[in-house]
């Protein structure tokens, strides 16, 4: 049995885009919703998908932290970095396209869980 990925193994797989977020912005690359089509190709998502939207538009992977992420909370801890999989406020942010590729630009206080940490920070 294989073991698992390492972490900048991750990082390298992740689209590069130009730039960084100003201040205490993260960038974040947002799951995609999987898209299904009839017979006309006109998508179509059952209610299942619409339930399952709900849920993964509010998960990610973070791409890049602006330079002042969480330094304004009492121990300036980073609560995230680049690779680790995510939790955000569901209308948290803006949606852009930079390199093509489509991303969110939040504020760090709009994570609120972290899939890639289990260490208690």
């Amino acid at each position: 049995m294989g073991q698992p990925a390492k972490k900048t193994d991750q990082l390298q797989e992740l689209p590069q885009v130009s730039g960084k977020p100003a201040g205490h912005r993260i960038l974040i690359l947002p799951d995609k919703v999987a898209e299904f089509y009839d017979k006309q190709g006109r998508i179509i998502r059952p209610t299942s998908i619409k339930d399952q939207e709900k849920f993964t538009v509010v998960k990610g992977t973070v791409l890049k932290l602006g330079e002042t992420a969480w330094m304004g909370f009492a121990d300036g801890r980073h609560w995230a970095e680049p690779g680790d999989r995510v939790l955000y406020t569901r209308h948290a942010g803006e949606l852009a396209e930079i390199d093509g590729v489509e991303v969110r630009i939040i504020n760090d206080e709009d994570i609120f869980y972290n899939f890639s940490r289990d260490d208690g920070e």
